[in-house]
């Protein structure tokens, strides 16, 4: 099952996909955060374009496990690409996935501007592995 994932910053949004085995995640790029409505319409068609036939959107809950604005951000991004008629959709604990993201970037050597670049698609890509890691812990 190909799987879309999404990291939402206040600016970009990263996405990343896997294969239909989920074995390999790759970085999917950024889609620039004008509107909702304009992020949810850009999701759903780079869902479609990459065929994929579910959505997993990053849902930051605090390290206490409340639920901050970020998180009520990713609840509403979720619910509107499900009434606009998306792939299913499902949110995902994402805590430090932004923090481990950087660290991977700082590991390969990216630089300052190159990391800001490309955090929102690392992150992405961490749900994304974190996702499908605890999705076979579920069912081995």
């Amino acid at each position: 099952m190909k799987i879309l994932s999404v990291d939402l910053g206040s600016k970009n949004v990263g996405l990343a996909v896997c294969d239909e085995l989920g074995i390999s995640v790759s970085p999917a790029g950024t889609v620039p955060r004008k509107s909702n409505a304009m992020l949810v319409e850009a999701i759903i068609r780079q869902a479609r374009r990459r065929e994929a036939d579910a959505i997993v959107v990053g849902h930051p809950i605090n390290m206490d496990g409340t639920a901050g604005r970020a998180a009520k951000d990713a609840e509403k991004i979720a619910a509107m690409i499900a009434l606009a008629g998306g792939p299913p959709v499902t949110l995902f604990d994402e805590r430090l996935s932004s923090w481990e993201a950087e660290n991977l970037l700082i590991e390969a050597g990216a630089s300052r501007k190159k990391k800001r670049t490309l955090v929102h698609e690392a992150a992405a890509a961490v749900i994304l592995r974190s996702y499908l890691e605890a999705k076979r812990q579920d069912n081995p």
